[in-house]
């Protein structure tokens, strides 16, 4: 058993007496220059100063990809020794405005306009575009669980704005106009708005601020294919099952993104306390309360009446608040100010899931899957990954890893540490799959016998699958071919490829949260939260999904790196 000590974000610095006379012979030993595994060869032997262990293991690197490399799809297989470019670019039109609305129990209607039902007590963060920030004050009705708007503080480099029970406030002399009393419509001097009352709000950014929002309003980035609108406030971000409302509620939605946009920190609040109180947020189910009212179906069919443009943004909220509350005209009146206020803002602005039909909305892409390719991931060095997408990745650490998943296969790494602290190198592989268990260790390859599975090499393993899958290496490295069947399915240190997400999630964590990482000297993210959040959420401790022995794989803990 071993620690893995913190680790920053950037490998270490060579100690080599001879670094630019190792780098030299590296550069030229270190296999094809412009292969897959050359760079990551010379930062090994520069990080432990020996040439022909890294030297030789990049040959059997190179051999084992060989084996696996035909008819695949690698979307970042650019080996040039930069850093390479982001998968696409922003793909942003600034010359159209984006658009958010919080309005009913709350709804909130993203800035890509998927619907979604964050509750709560207390103070939360609705959208944020650099120093624009829009605060909603949470407040619970008698439905336990459910909440309603119950005012808006908008901070901006022009002063702060409050919408309140006491009525609105703004800075004066400032270029801020206000339009209204009950309901104001407010326009800020770079073409941002605000539109609504007390109890709802539509929130307009500039172009601008495509790529650029976070909040319960979303993230919006197109490039993307707008993947990430639930990014919480730590940078995490993943999907979230749609509830009868036909968005997300309660469960770790609630749990996990929205009260990670609540503000408890006293320095960070716009409102005061008495403004807007700080309370609990119960457990919540993943679906919103069924009516308790005695005339429900009379109910429905009023509201369905009643709630203002039966194919309008607030149609479907107005209905579902009414029955929830049993409560007709409290909702219908706050329907029409959310609709009028949605009438100040929406000109020239772009909503790309905008159908209001009452159908959940389809997801944003069809998969986008070519299954006539296979996908491939390969882990080598000390260990270096490069992920089904072709990023590159540097996942250190002490124990056993899930390399790589797609359905019931699994490939497992052990990791173990070598003389330089925090630094690892692989050690074994074990590949789990519905024929039987394979392992590749010190003690040589074994294979269930008679399923339809088949090995070639002794030193240097390639094994076919059934299936079509293959695995080819040896304890050091390993190359994993998967069928396109495992497009949009793949997890583990090899990464997600979804093409329809423009390869956004790559590094989904065992949670399913994803996130980008930035890139180390390594040409790839290294240590920090990259090992403590992605990698190491992949690590297996639980006996009972473990596939090595301990004796094969010792587990060890990882430290801050």
């Amino acid at each position: 058993t071993g620690t893995t000590p913190q680790l920053p974000e950037e490998p270490p610095v060579s100690q080599c007496d001879n670094v630019e006379e190792l780098r030299a012979k590296a550069e030229v030993q270190c296999g094809n220059p412009n292969g897959r595994f050359h760079a990551d060869c010379v930062e090994d032997v520069l990080t432990t100063c020996d040439l022909d262990e890294w030297v030789n293991e990049t040959k059997d690197a190179e051999d084992d990809f060989d084996e696996v490399d035909d008819d695949v799809t690698i979307p970042e297989a650019d080996p040039s020794p930069s850093p390479p470019a982001s998968p696409s670019p922003d793909l942003c039109d600034r010359s159209k405005s984006i658009v958010c609305s919080s309005s009913g129990d709350p709804h909130v209607r993203t800035f890509v306009g998927r619907r979604s039902h964050p509750m709560g007590q207390g103070e939360y963060v609705l959208a944020v575009c650099g120093s624009f920030r829009v605060h909603a004050c949470h407040e619970p009705i008698t439905r336990p669980g459910i909440s309603k708007n119950n005012g808006f503080v908008i901070d901006t480099q022009w002063g702060l704005v409050k919408i309140t029970r006491s009525g609105a406030s703004i800075p004066s002399g400032v270029g801020i106009a206000i339009q209204g009393r009950r309901r104001r419509t407010i326009t800020f001097p770079d073409g941002s708005m605000v539109s609504g009352n007390v109890r709802s709000l539509s929130v307009k950014f500039t172009g601008e601020c495509c790529a650029r929002t976070s909040g319960l309003c979303g993230a919006f980035s197109p490039a993307l294919n707008y993947a990430n609108i639930f990014t919480d406030a730590s940078g995490n971000y993943r999907d979230y099952p749609n509830s009868r409302w036909r968005g997300p509620f309660g469960g770790e939605f609630q749990s996990v993104f929205a009260d990670s946009w609540k503000v408890t920190d006293p320095s960070q609040r716009l409102f005061t306390e008495a403004e807007c109180p700080t309370g609990t947020t119960p457990q919540l189910p993943e679906e919103p309360p069924v009516s308790q009212c005695d005339n429900v179906e009379e109910l429905r069919a009023k509201a369905e009446v009643q709630c203002g443009n039966p194919n309008g943004r607030f149609h479907a909220d107005c209905v579902e608040d009414v029955l929830t509350t049993c409560d007709l005209d409290e909702w219908v009146n706050e329907t029409k100010d959310a609709e009028d206020d949605f009438d100040e803002v929406d000109d020239d602005v772009t909503i790309p899931e905008a159908d209001p039909s009452p159908s959940p909305p389809a997801s944003p892409s069809p998969d986008l899957c070519d299954r006539s390719k296979s996908i491939v991931c390969s882990s080598s060095g000390d260990p270096h990954v490069r992920t089904f997408v072709g990023r590159r990745s540097h996942p250190m650490g002490q124990g056993e890893y899930v390399l790589a998943v797609c359905g019931s296969f699994r490939v497992h790494a052990c990791h173990e540490p070598i003389t330089r602290p925090g630094i690892s190198k692989n050690n074994g592989f074990v590949i789990d799959t519905q024929w039987g268990l394979v392992k590749i260790t010190r003690s040589g390859a074994s294979i269930p016998s008679g399923v339809g599975i088949a090995i070639q090499g002794r030193r240097r393993r390639t094994i076919t699958f059934p299936d079509g899958s293959m695995v080819s290496g040896n304890v050091r490295s390993l190359s994993v071919k998967f069928t396109g069947e495992c497009c949009a399915r793949t997890s583990g240190l090899c990464g997600a490829f979804s093409p329809a997400l423009n390869y956004a999630n790559i590094f989904t964590d065992a949670s399913g949260n994803y996130r980008d990482y930035p890139n180390s000297r390594w040409r790839g993210p290294f240590g920090g939260e990259f090992q403590s959040v992605f990698a190491d959420s992949w690590k297996v401790t639980d006996p009972s999904q473990r596939l090595f022995t301990e004796a094969e794989c010792p587990t060890g803990t990882t430290p801050q790196l």
